[in-house]
């Protein structure tokens, strides 16, 4: 490799925002700590501006709201997840409801020391989901995930989907399997179509509906067994009644839609899978120089983080950033 970053900047996490407004446009960077910034939702409620922001430093999640006066988003509250998860072990991911309702949405990851009994021990367990109002930082419901809850999305009917990873079970040290102690991946839904700007009542009392992958064909796709799918992004398509769930280990994208009806009568889900394969590019493979030599022809895998959906011209596109991670036994 002939690239580095300097450790006072991999230290360092900025959560960058662009804001357009009538008269200017300005580019405000906000210094978050170690183990921030990654994931950040936004949302218009009534006629204020907010930004939700994974931030364990401070609790969990931070929220901003843009300052007309200022002209810029400015720091409101910090919603402390770990005083509301037992064993909390990190927010995983946050999202503000499209709708405007003011309903916020963020998972947290367990480390139950039961579970994992050395710290050298990985072992995927049942998350939270958390809800609750943007505005002032009420907790309004929280409920449970699958197995290692990595990203949580709402749809534009107001479906909630979370994304569990599952992972599989690792010594993180010796990098063995632990046999016996693996989860399936799946996908979380729950039905908060009810939720209305300033009505959060059913998020009180909502219920989890488990979608795994027991009963999908999985040919072509890599490490292809139920308990070996890792579910890591979630995007809805324009209706909000199907959805496209990214499983960047796996090298696939899986689709289903008829959420809402899935929600009333759950079932085994019509998966449909999409296999992503080798994508060939050049690239310099050797370290002998300081030249960029790029002239060898290397294939590789796409293997999506996270994904988008849009439509054009009555077309859906999926859009994915292809992060190329591995798992620990990747060799």
């Amino acid at each position: 490799m002939k690239s580095f970053i300097h450790a006072s900047i991999a230290a360092l996490s900025l959560t960058a925002i662009h804001a357009q407004t009538t008269e200017n446009s300005l580019f405000q960077a906000i210094p978050m700590g170690v183990g921030s910034g990654e994931v950040v939702s936004h949302a218009k409620v009534g006629s204020d501006y907010y930004i939700a922001v994974a931030d364990n430093p401070n609790g969990g999640v931070s929220i901003y709201q843009w300052v007309d006066a200022n002209q810029k988003y400015q720091f409101q509250f910090s919603i402390d997840a770990s005083a509301l998860v037992t064993n909390f072990k990190t927010v995983s991911s946050v999202t503000l409801d499209p709708r405007g309702t003011g309903l916020g949405a963020l998972v947290a990851q367990v480390d139950d020391p039961a579970i994992n009994t050395t710290g050298d021990y990985s072992i995927p367990q049942l998350g939270q989901i958390i809800f609750f109002d943007v505005t002032d930082g009420s907790i309004e419901g929280q409920t449970g995930t699958g197995y290692h809850p990595d990203m949580v999305a709402i749809s534009s009917t107001g479906i909630v989907a979370v994304a569990n990873e599952g992972e599989y079970a690792w010594d993180t040290v010796a990098v063995t399997e632990l046999a016996g102690s693996h989860q399936n991946g799946s996908v979380s839904l729950y039905d908060l179509s009810g939720v209305t700007a300033g009505n959060f009542t059913a998020a009180a009392s909502v219920s989890e509906v488990n979608v795994d992958f027991t009963t999908t064909t999985l040919t072509g796709v890599r490490y292809g067994t139920a308990e070996e799918i890792e579910p890591e992004y979630v995007a809805f398509d324009p209706t909000g009644d199907a959805m496209f769930v990214g499983a960047q280990e796996n090298n696939t994208v899986f689709y289903m839609e008829g959420l809402a009806a899935y929600i009333s009568s759950p079932g085994s889900p019509s998966w449909e899978v999409y296999p992503l394969g080798f994508v060939q590019y050049q690239a310099d493979v050797t370290n002998n120089d300081d030249a960029a030599n790029i002239d060898t022809w290397i294939k590789g895998l796409h293997m999506p983080d996270a994904i988008a959906v849009f439509e054009q011209s009555g077309n859906t596109y999926v859009v994915t950033a292809d992060e190329g991670d591995a798992r620990p036994d990747d060799s």
